[in-house]
């Protein structure tokens, strides 16, 4: 929603590095994945993960080519994948220190079904 943004910034919001805001933005993609890859039925490889993200990206900043005002840049894809593949591997390691990685082990703060 973010890239089909034409106007300009409202006043009263204040100045963020646009590369930040592409990181912590892709940085919550990222760890969805990573969360998803945890839970699902038939697990694709961390590298398919990261390249599902990363042509999500590409084709965001294609997007913006199409819209007024704004233009399409490697830099903000390279703060994309970087946002992405840090949220990755946090989303990862929190899963893992929980003992919630998708092996089979739930952590303490998860209720199981009783047999």
């Amino acid at each position: 929603m973010l890239s089909a943004w034409s106007g300009p910034i409202p006043s009263g919001v204040p100045a963020i590095n646009d590369k930040l805001v592409h990181g912590c933005l892709y940085a919550v993609l990222g760890w969805t994945l990573g969360y998803g890859w945890t839970r699902g039925p038939g697990r694709f490889s961390h590298a398919w993960m990261i390249a599902i993200g990363a042509l999500y990206g590409a084709t965001d900043e294609w997007h913006q080519i199409y819209v007024s005002g704004r233009v399409a840049d490697v830099g903000d894809w390279f703060a994309d994948l970087v946002g992405l593949v840090r949220g990755y591997g946090v989303a990862l390691f929190v899963l893992r220190q929980r003992g919630d990685d998708g092996s089979g082990r739930q952590g303490e703060g998860h209720m199981s079904p009783k047999a």
